[in-house]
């Protein structure tokens, strides 16, 4: 109910270290991020730290309307396609909360015509996931308050990344680590939470094949799709953007033939991930 709901989770990103090319901060400005795969709001809280803004994360649609109901944001970075409320639906029952709100829409799914699209649904900007640091970096200059914003007066420049001697078959570290800022504690963690959300998509797809719940099946790798990419696992973000593209053009035949393949791969890529890193 409105009042008593809470964000899923928040951070006080004060405390995470820089390693972006931020060019300002923002102790003062709340965001949240929605998406319904952890590893992509991992992912964002880790390229958000250098701003020290204080970040609530949630995972669905449902979710981030109960945040809005209990705090006020300065901006809102709104995956769009999740299961049960996508972000459209998200964004406009947000705005009937709050209409002052600036909701950008995150999408792996950039196309010609998607900004107007997005413009069309009442958010104001969009931003292609995996997320470019620069782009995030204008995109925030433009939407965070000013009065919110303190210039930084030395140049900022991006942290070459620390990863050197990671070797995860399936992985390009270096890539996958340059992506979020450079840093080897915040990427290790990633690949963490990726462990766990590719076990849990693993089932979720496989329950979806059974029940024959297609819309389902391409949300869920769609969400795999940006994950993997985020993390530099790029031949895997490919077969699911295969498969992604099959089930959207109701091509089941070819979803039956290669779903089994890439969740083989996908475990395979797992258990290496799991021999390299530390699993929380």
């Amino acid at each position: 109910m409105a009042g008593k709901a809470v964000p899923e989770h928040n951070s006080d990103t004060s405390t995470m270290p820089e390693h972006s090319i931020a060019k300002f901060t923002a102790p003062n400005a709340r965001v949240l991020v929605v998406d319904d795969i952890r590893t992509n709001l991992t992912v964002a809280e880790g390229l958000l730290s250098p701003y020290k803004m204080r970040v609530d994360l949630c995972t669905s649609g449902q979710g981030s309307i109960d945040a809005v109901h209990v705090k006020k944001y300065d901006l809102i970075l709104m995956d769009h396609m999740m299961p049960k409320m996508d972000g459209i639906e998200a964004a406009e029952r947000i705005k009937k909360i709050d209409s002052d709100v600036p909701v950008v829409a995150l999408t792996a799914n950039a196309v010609p015509g998607t900004r107007e699209m997005f413009l069309e649904n009442g958010f104001c900007d969009f931003l292609s996931k995996p997320v470019d640091i620069a782009k995030l970096n204008i995109l925030l200059e433009k939407w965070i308050p000013k009065e919110k914003q303190i210039i930084h007066t030395e140049s900022a420049k991006p942290v070459e990344p620390e990863i050197s001697d990671l070797n995860i078959e399936g992985i390009d570290a270096k890539k996958g680590s340059a992506a979020v800022g450079g840093k080897a504690d915040i990427y290790m963690r990633i690949l963490s939470v990726f462990y766990k959300d590719g076990k849990e998509r693993i089932e979720q797809i496989k329950q979806c094949l059974e029940t024959e719940d297609y819309n389902l099946y391409v949300t869920h790798v769609h969400s795999l799709k940006s994950a993997a990419a985020s993390i530099g696992a790029f031949t895997l973000s490919q077969e699911a953007k295969e498969l992604e593209h099959a089930g959207a053009q109701g091509n089941y035949d070819f979803v039956k033939a290669n779903t089994d393949g890439f969740l083989e791969n996908l475990e395979k890529l797992l258990q290496n991930i799991s021999d390299n890193v530390s699993i929380d």
